[in-house]
């Protein structure tokens, strides 16, 4: 017997633990959905690990209709909302490496040391930023899975993987391939046609 195997019939109620479960999936589904975020969920209600048993239960109409509203108030008490959060993906999808470094380099100093064949160049961030400076450092810099100035004063910037970006936007679509394997290939157009469609149909 699997465990809490779900009911036959629509209207029987939740156990305590099923319902601790679809409390916890909404938590789950506003960090992104993913198997391994439901199995925790799965996990913190009281179950064994099972990944099966908790996707069949995840299924489960009624688990999905207060993990939603989970789903929706736990965003809601982030500041979070799926559009924000889409859009913010679509920009970061967007960054150029260089614009972001020419946004930034007003607020690096250059050092030298030497002269002649030993000079060295060393880059340093400022130490005399405004609040102002700051903000605009921050604004330029956020799209960046990584920023640092090594030891060496040499600067380094990171976008984050373009490809994970858009599989994450694709699965909050739904626009995904039904076998877990993403498209994509799909365009940024898409992508935003989809999220339109699918909120003006469950209007």
């Amino acid at each position: 017997m699997t465990q809490d195997v779900i009911a036959s019939e629509i209207d029987e109620p939740l156990n305590q633990r099923q319902l601790a479960f679809a409390r916890e999936l909404g938590v789950a589904l506003a960090q992104g959905g993913r198997d391994a975020e439901i199995l925790k969920a799965y996990q913190a209600a009281g179950y064994a690990s099972d990944r099966g048993n908790a996707r069949r239960l995840a299924a489960d109409p009624r688990v999905k209709a207060i993990a939603l509203k989970e789903c929706r108030e736990a965003l809601e008490r982030a500041g979070l909302h799926i559009e924000y959060l889409q859009a913010k993906a679509l920009e970061m999808l967007q960054s150029s490496p260089t614009k972001v470094f020419r946004a930034i380099s007003k607020f690096v100093k250059v050092e030298e040391y030497g002269s002649g064949d030993n000079l060295l160049v060393r880059f340093r961030l400022r130490d005399d930023l405004s609040p102002d400076e700051e903000a605009e450092l921050d604004s330029a810099a956020w799209p960046l899975s990584e920023f640092k100035i090594d030891q060496n004063g040499m600067i380094a910037i990171k976008l984050p993987d373009k490809k994970a970006i858009i599989e994450m936007l694709s699965k909050q679509l739904g626009v995904g391939k039904d076998d877990n394997q993403v498209n994509v290939g799909i365009s940024l157009e898409q992508l935003v046609g989809a999220s339109m469609t699918k909120q003006e149909s469950a209007a």
